[in-house]
């Protein structure tokens, strides 16, 4: 609650002088400050949170107040990807409303602009998320811990923005290949765009504001790369065989866009002939029927795929709850860490 007033608030008062000398740009940033409030799980600012609290005893500095900029700063990192993540996919929906590329190619038609929509869209939502990228580094200047600690934070957020920008162009040129990527490619992508990204990073971010030590940094990299693997497997999952009502997304959006998963890897390597054509009949197809998704999710179910993947996703979860389950944190924080292991993999959005 106390982020969700925090981070609205510091953007709309960072936001206010551009606003006054330039008016013009009141419904391209309104559009962003609305895209950022939407609801969602907000794991990152909650994993920041949790390693700033992980931190024992004297060797925290500071209030959890103080650490809510770099927090924030965690979840502007994440609507930046997100916008972009959008445009690349193509995607219709985020969080059951029409991405920021989407809306803006709708207001395009709307107003009879000139020009093509889809590219005005694309447009915007690039440079909107640029802007978001920019806003998340204004809110790492927030933070309101000891300076000596402030070079490890930037040193960590240096690191998190490299590597999730990295893991999405292994993404993006995994999903332009003939066939779905080896087993062993995408589970690096998993380490460095879901494993790294979404986990390990925002933990050490948390935990280095506080000063933590290289051993504590070490044990959440032991939890959080596995965690964020299994947190992205049932991603794939849920996009196959989820209920989009409850996703907020597209159905099987991923399989029509071409992306290489666990999931389709599986099915591939492990089909016949005839069920392979079935399968890529749909994969990398944005006009499959849904007769061919339907039949690619039955080729998917009949390989073993989708067992297998809950499976890695199980196995994955089950490593990190036991390094948590050992670590040299407060019980507190152990507590809330395995919780979010069972979280992963019974989530349903």
């Amino acid at each position: 609650m106390e982020f969700d007033l925090w981070l609205p608030r510091f953007l709309r008062t960072r936001l206010e002088p551009v606003l006054r000398l330039h008016p013009d740009l009141s419904s391209f940033l309104e559009s962003l400050l609305e895209f950022a409030a939407r609801s969602g799980k907000r794991l990152r600012p909650f994993l920041v949170y949790s390693g700033f609290r992980s931190v024992a005893g004297a060797h925290v500095v500071g209030t959890a107040e103080g650490v809510l900029p770099l927090a924030a700063a965690a979840e502007m990192l994440h609507v930046f990807a997100l916008a972009h993540d959008d445009v690349m996919d193509q995607s219709e929906l985020r969080r059951g409303m029409p991405t920021l590329h989407c809306a803006w190619a709708r207001q395009h038609e709307a107003q009879s602009w000139r020009g093509d929509p889809n590219q005005f869209g694309a447009s915007v939502a690039i440079l909107l998320g640029d802007l978001a990228l920019v806003l998340a580094d204004a809110c790492l200047e927030e933070t309101a811990v000891l300076d000596r600690y402030v070079r490890a934070a930037r040193s960590v957020w240096q690191t998190m923005r490299e590597e999730v920008i990295e893991g999405q162009i292994l993404d993006v040129a995994a999903s332009q290949l003939g066939t779905p990527a080896s087993e062993d490619q995408i589970r690096t992508i998993l380490s460095l765009k879901s494993g790294k990204y979404t986990m390990e990073r925002p933990l050490h971010l948390g935990a280095s504001a506080a000063g933590a030590n290289a051993g504590l940094l070490e044990v959440f990299t032991r939890f959080g790369v596995p965690l964020g693997q299994a947190f992205q497997i049932q991603d794939d999952i849920l996009d196959l065989f989820g209920d989009p009502q409850i996703t907020g997304k597209p159905a099987a959006a991923d399989l029509k866009e071409g992306k290489s998963t666990l999931l389709v890897s599986h099915a591939y390597e492990n089909s016949s002939v005839q069920d392979r054509q079935t399968l890529m009949d749909a994969w990398g197809n944005p006009q499959a029927t849904v007769p061919q998704v339907v039949a690619a999710r039955e080729v998917i179910e009949r390989s073993g795929a989708l067992d297998y993947a809950c499976s890695q996703a199980q196995a994955f979860a089950d490593e990190a709850r036991s390094v948590i389950s050992v670590a040299p944190v407060p019980e507190e924080s152990r507590a809330i860490l395995l919780g979010l292991t069972s979280f992963v993999l019974d989530r349903q959005t």
